[in-house]
């Protein structure tokens, strides 16, 4: 379970690098809604997917598979992938643009500006919403949300792909 959970795991956080670095090129987080949506679904269908034909393939080398063996494989593909994602953030945030946090910041601010908020609710707003870009809260959050997707994900897999050894 473990090599097929860090295999699969490296597949999906090197997705996640990829979305990661066309959101970053094109500043798709920027771009409104439907990019958002779009950042949010894509990748969720594809490490399903990734999740699932690991489960899959644990199934056919065991014979068997609870769906409590579904949960741990995709969780621990969540792990690894959230790894490998936190590397990444902190290495493009860091030393490939260290400005990238403070252009969406800015981006956003100037959304909040054209939806009509007046500079003291866009100040109070950003007193609310600065902490939340930083390294400190996304590191962390990274992580805990692709686990509990794992998690998520694991239990649905595991639960359809459910087999009973045989006796």
């Amino acid at each position: 379970m473990k090599q097929l959970g860090i295999r699969y795991g490296l597949f999906a956080g090197g997705f996640y690098v990829v979305v990661g670095l066309i959101n970053y090129m094109f500043e798709l987080s920027t771009q409104g809604s439907m990019a958002g949506v779009l950042l949010w679904l894509v990748p969720f269908a594809v490490t399903f997917a990734i999740v699932y034909i690991a489960i899959k393939e644990f199934r056919e080398e065991n014979g068997s598979l609870t769906t409590g063996e579904g949960v741990k494989l995709g969780v621990l593909i969540g792990l690894v992938a959230a790894l490998l994602a936190s590397v990444f953030t902190v290495i493009y945030t860091q030393l490939i643009d260290p400005n990238v946090m403070t252009d969406q910041l800015a981006a956003v601010v100037e959304t909040w500006e054209d939806q009509g908020m007046g500079d003291d609710e866009i100040e109070q707003a950003l007193k609310f919403t600065e902490p939340f870009m930083t390294l400190t809260f996304a590191i962390p959050a990274t992580i805990i949300s692709y686990v509990i997707g794992g998690l998520i994900k694991g239990s649905i897999s595991g639960a359809v792909l459910k087999q009973e050894a045989a006796v």
